[in-house]
């Protein structure tokens, strides 16, 4: 009975949390995904994952450059940044160290999903216990946080966008302000947050930075003097430690741009924190602008139930709440107001309508591009309406708050039974990776060395099954004969140099000097093997499903 009155060992707590977040993860994606030679569901999977599955193997390939995050193997000539495949590089580097002793196939998406669920029930049930009066309500409260639509949504489509507990541990060091007893400590902890951060996703990146801004004005204001320094001391440190982490790991090499296409697209909408999309067995979808599926940043039923009557108790109680938290309101409300900003603009879109568009002078809109895809920025705004919901709830149903929760928790597990299912049958029968390029092992490449892509392979065409076809399978092909590709599918393409390397290799063949160890891949869409020979008569040809491989030597095969 001590269980539903009080609060056990933190330790504990998160245990309990982790294992919650693990049991469900193992209900979701089962123990296949665990294998560590098992990479058919990656390589079939969503055309993301698959990307972000083969930059890892790009990256484990290449040899040691400085700085650390470079790769010489997928970018042949120039060298490129594991960063701008998505690759979660912190882990990617972590593996690519211990690659000696891994086996030949070795993938870690499965595992980190795993660790991403764990973490995310931990954290949640720490997070909670500042706020909840024991442990029993803690682990109810703590639902919504491992049934989190937009955790689901990433996990296995863009990983490390399914990261969410750093923004969690980004909300528990606003929790756990009073138990760090010194400023210095309270910006290590950011500083170290903020490393891991750029070194996994750099939207997480740029959301949790926001969040530092919100905590270091909190410091400011909590400060008796000196409020101006204090802001500036923690936003300085942080940017100085992240930003070198960023250049550690290849950020800032070469002449990639970090802008790019898509912002006021990928935004958020208005309804988006009460809109299931496909989530909800109970709520019906919300009319959206198209692509805002980035934005899905839904609190879920329980958390709407709760926050009737928590709504109804700040409402009454306002004045109160405002005494006794007036800095920590100003300093949560600025940073969910940025957040809210940068999250819905700058198209603001109310169901399928555009509201407003701002207009923005072209270098603030190339800043903001950074961060095309907006709507994920509301992600934390989700979390503290989870939050509010869940406090505020508790006095303003004192004596009916037990059944509440575990009504609406009911709710919410109800609501999620689809997706379920769903995400389950997916993963419990992953078809096998097949390309185009497979018949190529039926040929003697010894000679060869570089896979040369005679097609830019642009961002926005790899989503389509010939291409995926086209780029992963040669680069898988290359892979296995120890070669390098020319252009592989980066978040952020230096495109002016792939189309300048590619013109030149097309000076190389019609002047006859085309390079021994490489072969030339056309895509048979933009020119026939006939042309081919009749343009470069000198070279040997192999076709296959969908490309002509041009080479200097005639290749054996069996």
């Amino acid at each position: 009975m001590k269980f539903l009155r009080s609060h056990i060992r933190w330790q504990l707590s998160f245990l309990f949390g982790a294992l919650f977040g693990a049991f469900i993860f193992l209900i979701l994606y089962g123990f296949g995904v665990l294998n560590v030679q098992n990479e058919d569901w990656l390589l079939t999977g969503w055309y993301d994952l698959s990307q972000h599955y083969v930059g890892w193997k790009l990256y484990r390939a290449s040899g040691w450059h400085f700085p650390i995050g470079l790769c010489d193997t997928s970018f042949y000539p120039y060298l490129a940044s594991v960063i701008y495949t998505d690759s979660i590089p912190l882990v990617s580097l972590f593996f690519k160290i211990l690659s000696p002793v891994l086996p030949e196939t070795f993938q870690f998406f499965g595992w980190y999903g795993l660790l991403c669920f764990m973490m995310q029930g931990g954290i949640s049930k720490l997070i909670l216990r500042r706020i909840t009066t024991n442990e029993a309500s803690c682990f109810i409260c703590s639902i919504p946080f491992v049934y989190c639509a937009p955790v689901w949504q990433r996990m296995y489509y863009h990983t490390a966008l399914a990261s969410h507990y750093l923004i969690l541990l980004a909300i528990m060091l606003f929790m756990y302000r009073d138990r760090i007893d010194s400023m210095v400590k309270r910006i290590i902890c950011w500083c170290v947050l903020g490393m891991l951060c750029i070194t996994i996703h750099f939207t997480i990146y740029g959301i949790v930075s926001v969040m530092l801004v919100g905590y270091a004005l909190l410091e400011s204001l909590l400060a008796e003097r000196k409020k101006l320094p204090v802001m500036t001391l923690y936003i300085a440190s942080y940017l100085a430690a992240t930003l070198f982490t960023f250049y550690l790991f290849g950020g800032f090499y070469g002449n990639i741009s970090g802008a790019s296409d898509g912002l006021g697209v990928y935004s958020a909408n208005l309804n988006s924190l009460f809109n299931p999309i496909d989530y909800s067995l109970i709520i019906k979808e919300f009319p959206l602008i198209e692509c805002q599926y980035e934005g899905l940043s839904y609190v879920g039923i329980m958390s709407m139930v709760l926050l009737v009557p928590a709504s109804a108790y700040i409402f009454t109680h306002i004045r109160e709440i405002w005494s006794s938290k007036k800095e920590w309101i100003i300093s949560i409300s600025v940073t969910a107001f940025i957040l809210v900003v940068i999250a819905l603009s700058p198209k603001v879109s109310f169901g399928s309508h555009v509201l407003y568009e701002i207009p923005l002078p072209e270098f603030i809109f190339n800043a903001w591009s950074l961060f095309r895809a907006s709507g994920r920025f509301l992600w934390p705004v989700m979390y503290l309406v989870i939050l509010i919901s869940i406090y505020y709830s508790r006095f303003g149903i004192r004596k009916y708050y037990p059944q509440l929760i575990i009504f609406a928790c009911i709710l919410q597990l109800y609501e999620f039974t689809g997706k379920v299912y769903e995400i389950s049958d997916t993963y419990r029968s992953p078809k096998k990776a097949r390309y185009s390029a497979d018949m190529l092992d039926l040929y003697d490449f010894g000679g060869i060395s570089h896979v040369q892509f005679m097609h830019d392979y642009y961002f926005g065409e790899f989503y389509g099954d010939e291409v995926r076809d086209q780029m992963i399978g040669y680069t898988q092909f290359a892979l296995r004969h120890g070669m390098t590709v020319s252009n592989f599918h980066f978040s952020r393409d230096d495109m002016d140099l792939v189309r300048e390397r590619i013109s030149e290799c097309e000076e190389k063949l019609e002047r006859q000097e085309g390079d021994k160890d490489t072969m030339y891949v056309f895509r048979t869409e933009d020119v026939s093997l006939a042309e081919l020979r009749k343009k470069y008569p000198d070279m040997y040809d192999i076709t296959t499903e969908n490309e002509i491989i041009l080479t200097s030597e005639r290749l054996g095969g069996t």
